[in-house]
């Protein structure tokens, strides 16, 4: 058994190493309900994988990049099952990663399905290829200041909440132009 599993985990990580700078689907974050095996309906209460997070200024919304995860479900009998994908940095695939036009020094909310536990964001000038040449942004509850340029925000998220049956860690991302 122990070896099904890790060949089913080996073909996932492979295939999401194939999927490479994919922007998230519309439908993502819902898990397929079965019953006797054959799948019923989708939904959205049950987070099967990382939910999407949403970037607004007030005006505009886009859904964030999902990048590398880790994510971990245990049912209410105890057991459980878990993924971890792997994806490149978001700044060797900035053509794929949505954007927000920033004219003006602004407030960004974060909003997402589930709220996390915790929040840290990191602002690359979109320029670099220099994955440690980031600053590090303060995080006020779910929203950050974000200043007008061109900037690659990576917004790194936790979920580990007491009673919770998930828990994982997320990378997303998106960027700012003027």
């Amino acid at each position: 058994m122990k070896k099904y599993l890790f060949i089913l985990l080996a073909v996932l990580v492979i295939l999401s190493a194939l999927a490479g700078c994919d922007a998230p689907d519309a439908g993502e974050g819902e898990a397929p309900v079965t019953q006797g095996g054959a799948v019923t309906e989708h939904a959205s209460n049950f987070p099967a994988e990382p939910p999407n997070l949403h970037i607004s200024d007030g005006s505009a919304t886009v859904t964030a990049w999902r990048g590398t995860y880790s994510w971990l479900v245990e049912k209410e009998d105890g057991t459980g099952s878990g993924i971890t994908t792997d994806s490149p940095h978001p700044l060797d695939c900035k053509e794929g990663i949505p954007s927000l036009k920033i004219a003006k020094r602004a407030s960004l909310s974060f909003s997402f399905e589930e709220s996390p536990s915790s929040i840290t964001v990191r602002r690359y000038r979109l320029n670099t290829s220099d994955y440690n040449a980031y600053e590090e942004i303060p995080v006020d509850g779910s929203s950050i200041e974000v200043k007008p340029g061109k900037f690659l925000y990576e917004v790194i998220v936790t979920w580990n909440h007491p009673g919770k049956p998930y828990s994982g860690t997320v990378y997303y991302a998106f960027s700012t132009i003027n």
